[in-house]
């Protein structure tokens, strides 16, 4: 039962890390462009976080997507490109 448990754990950490990686997306998006998203309006796929945002948005992101990045890889994440 022991060797279940930690088999079901890894799971568990996998599924918890894709949701854990977009929360810090989320804040950090909050702290430099002080943009609100909800955590379905990104995806992450292969280290490119893609976020489904209006084009004022992404205009912005554009302009400060190296002060995102930093701080995204400041918390720990391997995000490599936000588009």
């Amino acid at each position: 039962m022991n060797n279940l448990g930690r088999y079901l754990k890894r799971f568990q950490i996998i599924i918890g890390d894709k949701a854990e990686e977009k929360r810090v997306i989320q804040s950090a998006l909050k702290i430099v462009l002080n943009l609100n998203i909800s955590l379905e309006q990104i995806r992450i796929e292969k280290g490119v976080a893609v976020l489904n945002l209006s084009p004022l948005e992404r205009g912005e992101l554009f302009m400060h997507k190296k002060d995102v990045l930093e701080l995204v890889k400041q918390k720990g994440l391997n995000i490599m490109e936000l588009r």
